[in-house]
């Protein structure tokens, strides 16, 4: 499951739990960037919360700023 947002922010992104480790969200990431992408959008945004920042990081998602808070969740700009 993932959710869009314009202009190009993925605001979540989940998969089950026991379904993890079997390039579901590699499969649901990259057609989210081909169509993000395609519909002229610069790059696809984040705001990773830190526990899923290796994860966002094997995606290819780079951190662009330092730990942030809004309405008490904490995340990481990438």
């Amino acid at each position: 499951m993932a959710e869009v947002r314009s202009p190009g922010h993925l605001a979540m992104m989940f998969v089950s739990t026991g379904r993890l480790r079997q390039g579901i969200g590699s499969q649901l990431l990259a057609q989210i960037r081909k169509e993000v992408l395609s519909g002229g959008v610069a790059e696809l945004t984040v705001s990773a919360i830190p526990n899923a920042i290796g994860a966002y990081e094997c995606f290819g998602f780079e951190k662009v700023g330092d730990i942030q808070e809004s309405k008490g969740i904490r995340f990481i700009p990438m």
